[in-house]
């Protein structure tokens, strides 16, 4: 996508001037398959000398208005960095380009760095050439923690029975208990069903990550996770829908229906309140088994969702994440 770089002052006030990002690139801006309230950033910074310290991206429309921003969590920008921020409102599912102004700001934003026009359109991926509503590219990503090794077993099909990829992941301790598949390019507009077979574990993440090795750190798009105090088998049969309207019937969550989590009752009827181990400090977030974010308020006692399937409850605190499957029936 062709960006236009401005050095000049844009939307702003005041006595703030726009630096020279002659070694800045802007290699994406999409909507995240999962979230219509998150934008994605691929930027890549070349320089060895200007880091952009504590950045942060706004994107504007041509009129000024800011339509997102980004909270600092960087201390700066090194080679290839991946940005997102949320939107107020969810993203209007037409897919037409946008013609947006996207800004760097730095420390802590009070420094406009640079301006790029910029043609949004919420499906491309620049970097990956596949265009508007091509195909998502991708490589399945697994990892594992068992000490004695894990073996999982992976089919993704497309519409309930056309294979699209097959193998077995052998994680131990000769592959740093990870495994990866072939690089792969999904369809944006069919339903993929994710079917997972494997031997007991602790804890299992499987997730669809970016297949360019070199790239922001393989960064994940979709990601599934299964955590539990006593090892246990995994059976089970996920839905991924990029973009979401493709897929209409539920995920399959056979092996945890007797799930010996700490969240009680589970499984719980839909839309009943279910209790979770809540402290003062911890961020609470909920995802469906497509990965998307499911609204929640932290609390000791969370309402269950209104629709039937597997969900995942991320508790955070400030030096571990825990993540508990809750089946609701």
């Amino acid at each position: 996508m062709k960006t236009i770089l401005f050095w000049g002052l844009l939307f702003v006030s005041g006595s703030t001037v726009a630096q020279n990002c002659e070694f800045l690139t802007i290699d994406g801006v999409w909507l995240d398959p999962f979230d219509n309230q998150r934008i994605n950033v691929l930027c890549n910074n070349a320089s060895w000398e200007e880091i952009y310290s504590y950045p942060s991206w706004v994107m504007r429309d041509l009129d000024g208005n800011i339509l997102a921003e980004e909270e600092v969590v960087y201390f700066g920008i090194f080679g290839q960095s991946l940005h997102f921020f949320f939107l107020p409102n969810p993203w209007p599912d037409e897919q037409a380009s946008t013609p947006v102004v996207m800004e760097l700001w730095t420390g802590f934003g009070e420094s406009l760095a640079c301006s790029f026009e910029w043609e949004f359109v919420p499906r491309e991926l620049e970097w990956t050439g596949t265009g508007d509503q091509g195909c998502f590219p991708v490589k399945i990503f697994a990892n594992c923690n068992n000490d004695d090794g894990c073996i999982l077993d992976v089919d993704l099909v497309v519409e309930g029975d056309v294979n699209v990829w097959s193998g077995t992941f052998e994680m131990n301790e000769s592959t740093n208990f990870t495994a990866m598949s072939d690089s792969l390019c999904l369809s944006q507009t069919e339903c993929h069903e994710l079917h997972l077979t494997g031997s007991p574990t602790s804890y299992l993440s499987v997730g669809l990550v970016d297949p360019m090795d070199d790239l922001a750190w393989n960064f994940q798009h979709w990601s599934y996770y299964l955590y539990s105090e006593v090892p246990m088998p995994l059976d089970t049969t996920l839905t991924i829908d990029f973009y979401g309207g493709d897929c209409d019937v539920a995920q399959g969550f056979s092996c945890l229906e007797g799930f010996p989590g700490v969240l009680y009752p589970n499984p719980v009827e839909r839309g009943g309140l279910f209790s979770v181990p809540f402290l003062d400090g911890n961020h609470i977030s909920m995802w469906d088994a497509s990965g998307r974010r499911v609204e929640v308020i932290a609390s000791h006692e969370l309402q269950a969702p209104r629709e039937s399937g597997l969900y995942y409850v991320v508790i955070q605190s400030a030096t571990e994440s825990k993540v508990y499957p809750l089946v609701v029936r």
